[in-house]
């Protein structure tokens, strides 16, 4: 059996078990990497690129010797973010839309840049849709692009336009920015990645947690010194100042506490 397999659709959902009727844990975007543990049937048990243990079908799945042989595919100068909140790529001939996030191959081509898809077909893409993912941005002009993501619904499991769920939302937008953070809210806020900060002390690109009966189960990243961007319902700004129209008393009173990337 192949060590991986590449996501060959826009996205595809990893459920807790064999079966579309299973929990949906998380997501993988086009392009990902999900290394397989075992098969079964017309399924993979696959470890994602944040370490998540799920199943997936084979129906969002291509086999990976077109990764493997080649050396464009191997140079991630050659990659690039999708900063875009839903990029519609479709042809006459084929449904594209590529989520936010999705990292890219593409091709420079004098003035044009073409992305590649994993059937090694070329689709022409504006520059100002992406970023290369072999440089690291500031978290604060990533947080300008999440702003491009409000209204998109909450999906649990989801870290993809087309649904996002908190953790999910945040662990995207860090991706984008070249840094690490683990998938969920509990191991995100205990990671080495954070460190505590104090709330007079809140600038654009913190993130603050939020905790039920003292289990952290929610996220936000700021805006500004005051807003912050979160998913529930769907993408939406909050804030913690109770003078504003979209102030949130009940998360205000459930913060666990407020961070900042090191």
């Amino acid at each position: 059996m192949q060590s991986y397999k590449i996501v060959k659709t826009s996205y595809a959902n990893l459920f807790a078990s064999n079966s579309f009727k299973a929990e949906i844990v998380t997501q993988a975007l086009l392009w990902d990497r999900l290394d397989v543990i075992s098969k079964d049937n017309n399924w993979f048990k696959v470890k994602s690129k944040d370490g998540y243990i799920a199943w997936v079908h084979k129906f969002y799945l291509v086999d990976s010797e077109i990764y493997d042989s080649d050396e464009f595919f191997s140079n991630k100068v050659n990659w690039y973010w999708i900063v875009h909140p839903l990029l519609d790529l479709s042809s006459d001939n084929k449904s594209l839309f590529l989520s936010f996030g999705t990292c890219v191959p593409c091709i420079l081509d004098k003035d044009d840049i073409f992305l590649v898809l994993p059937d090694s077909e070329k689709v022409k893409i504006s520059k100002e849709f992406i970023l290369n993912c072999n440089n690291s941005y500031c978290i604060e002009d990533v947080v300008e692009y999440g702003k491009s993501l409000l209204g998109i619904p909450y999906m649990w499991g989801g870290k993809s336009s087309f649904g996002f769920d908190c953790s999910g939302l945040i662990q995207t937008l860090f991706n984008v920015a070249g840094m690490v953070l683990p998938r969920d809210c509990s191991m995100q806020i205990t990671s080495n990645s954070l460190k505590k900060i104090e709330i007079t002390d809140l600038r654009t690109g913190d993130l603050v947690y939020f905790a039920d009966n003292g289990k952290v189960d929610h996220v936000g990243i700021f805006v500004n010194q005051s807003e912050y961007l979160h998913s529930s319902g769907y993408v939406k700004i909050n804030s913690i100042n109770c003078d504003t129209f979209n102030y949130d008393l009940n998360l205000y009173n459930k913060i666990k506490g407020f961070y900042r990337a090191i």
